[in-house]
């Protein structure tokens, strides 16, 4: 079995694995940012000041929940209509889940990696479905909830998820950082889409 590995070998294999997931969220966290500099029309720095207070809510709790009121309060500071944030900011954490889906979504590439398991076009396709109905799933879901999800993507490429559930669990805390990460600066992006434009003078 290619999971019969020893010694620091499965530290190895899941510290490529989280090199996978932040340069992943980097990207996503990149774009996030693009699209609310563009949306609010503000200096690139007012974007980036705004968005530190919802980022360290985010990095020192790891609730998406918890750092509500900072996403809100950010958007408000770049003039996006308050009655429209205070809607769009719940709803899109609890049906954009971005940081969970991409989350699934690089652990299922991965496991399907790891088994040696070569995806045609069709099973990505079927991947990004399966991880988009884990990350609705996950909604309110931590710790081991949240990483059981993983099974559903699996599960329709009939790859065996319990036997490296351990090696996920032993970087929990570092993923889910990540993606909390990727939650709240997304939802900021997408919240912005939907709201209408600053007005600018």
């Amino acid at each position: 079995s290619q999971l019969a590995t020893s010694g620091i070998q499965p530290l190895l294999l899941m510290g490529e694995f989280l090199m996978a997931l932040a340069v992943s969220s980097m990207f996503v966290l990149i774009i996030a940012t693009i699209v609310i500099w563009i949306r609010s029309g503000a200096n690139f720095s007012v974007v980036i000041n705004s968005l530190q207070m919802p980022f360290a809510v985010a990095l020192a709790t790891r609730n998406s929940i918890a750092s509500m009121p900072p996403m809100m309060e950010a958007l408000e500071k770049l003039n996006f209509p308050k009655l429209q944030v205070e809607l769009m900011v719940p709803l899109s954490i609890s049906l954009a889940r971005i940081g969970p889906t991409m989350f699934y979504v690089t652990a299922t590439l991965f496991i399907a990696e790891l088994y040696g398991r070569d995806l045609a076009l069709a099973d990505l396709f079927l991947v990004g479905f399966a991880c988009f109905l884990a990350g609705m799933a996950s909604a309110g879901a931590t710790g081991v909830v949240a990483l059981s999800m993983i099974s559903i993507s699996c599960g329709y490429l009939q790859l065996p998820f319990e036997a490296v559930l351990i090696l996920f669990i032993a970087v929990d805390v570092i993923s889910d950082t990540l993606r909390t990460l990727v939650l709240v600066i997304g939802n900021m992006a997408f919240s912005s889409l939907v709201c209408p434009r600053p007005l600018r003078i």
